[in-house]
């Protein structure tokens, strides 16, 4: 964005240059022109954005075990994460959620992206407390949940 200011020295010394002749004759319509112009560009330039603030994306990447794909997929279909997911829309903390799956090319590459959109970033950040005390809530404390992660088999 270009922005202009008028207390620049040049403009000053356009300004402060003495003449001979009467006051007003000193304002010539190149100068008059030049700070129209300058003016015209900073209320145009500060007055429309090409874009709008929209909803915010929080995305996790998991790179699954082999042939731990149905057992990982029928934990978030039946498990915690649908259960918060579904208590903070609820709640009217996410506007949705999404589960998208793909197949790795290499053993590096990730399979399932999970996916929850917010509002805003605002509305993301200001309830990151109330989110993680519903959390806590449906899906019980720190130490419930770490061993709702552990794998048995």
């Amino acid at each position: 964005m270009i922005e202009f200011v008028l207390n620049e020295p040049s403009l000053l010394l356009l300004s402060s240059q003495e003449s001979s002749g009467p006051p007003e004759a000193d304002s010539s319509p190149a100068i008059s022109s030049l700070i129209v112009l300058i003016l015209s560009i900073v209320v145009v330039g500060k007055g429309s954005r090409p874009y709008r603030n929209g909803s915010v994306w929080q995305i996790s990447f998991i790179q699954m075990k082999p042939r731990m794909d149905t057992a990982y997929l029928n934990y978030i279909a039946t498990g915690d994460w649908k259960r918060e997911q579904e208590a903070l829309k609820k709640d009217g903390q996410i506007i949705s959620y999404k589960v998208l799956t793909t197949e790795g090319h290499s053993s590096t590459d990730w399979n399932i992206m999970l996916m929850t959109e917010y509002k805003d970033m605002a509305t993301m950040e200001a309830n990151e407390t109330k989110a993680d005390n519903l959390a806590q809530t449906v899906t019980g404390n720190d130490e419930k949940q770490m061993q709702g992660g552990v794998c048995n088999s």
